[in-house]
């Protein structure tokens, strides 16, 4: 069973942790079969809400989808620090990564707009790494046409409090969140989600 990790240390002088498990204690093999069954999870949701007769009466449908350990792997950046890489490291260090993509999940967006939802991003990445991120994405086959908006942290609030306030935008402006797709559970909780959709994340949980 594969554990999440808190990001926030005990002690309040230290620096918080993003994720704070060494290589030798995860499951690798198992957390991709866990990644494969949570898509596959999604999918059949998916499925159901195309077969609803009302869904054509949804204004403007959509499903918001969280990056890193969601869309992109961070690993290799986890593991140049021995998988205890920090909030800050994360920050300074993301932009010049090459994150890979989670294929599952890039198959599980793609399949979402081929059944009439528009896709729209949220990350916890500064606002400053934005468009290097779309490049990030588009480097692994995630282009611009695919989704309707990214948007990055403002830094004014916690990083669930500014996904949830940009959830509120979007409904607001006449959207329906139809689905929620995140590695973190901060993401799926609350108003305007949809259908949670939680990926596993071995590596660390954001407060």
């Amino acid at each position: 069973m594969l554990v999440s990790i808190s990001t926030m240390a005990k002690n309040s002088n230290q620096t918080p942790s993003r994720s704070a498990v060494k290589q030798s204690s995860i499951n690798l093999q198992a957390y991709q079969q866990e990644i494969a069954g949570s898509v596959e999870m999604c999918r059949s949701a998916l499925t159901h809400w195309q077969s609803k007769s009302t869904k054509k009466n949804r204004n403007k449908p959509i499903a918001i989808f969280d990056i890193d350990e969601t869309l992109l792997s961070n690993q290799a950046l986890m593991e140049k620090y021995n998988y205890k890489l920090t909030v800050d490291q994360f920050h300074a260090e993301v932009a010049s990564s090459h994150p890979v993509a989670i294929p599952k999940s890039r198959e599980l967006l793609h399949a979402m707009r081929k059944a009439g939802l528009e896709v729209v991003l949220i990350t916890g990445r500064k606002q400053r790494v934005c468009r290097k991120t779309a490049e990030q994405l588009q480097a692994n086959g995630i282009d611009a046409s695919d989704y309707i908006a990214l948007y990055c942290h403002n830094d004014n609030k916690r990083p669930a409090d500014y996904k949830a306030a940009v959830r509120q935008q979007l409904v607001d402006s006449g959207h329906t969140v139809i689905f929620s797709v995140s590695d973190q559970m901060g993401d799926l909780t609350g108003e305007h989600v949809g259908t949670p959709c939680q990926l596993p994340n071995p590596f660390y949980q954001v407060a």
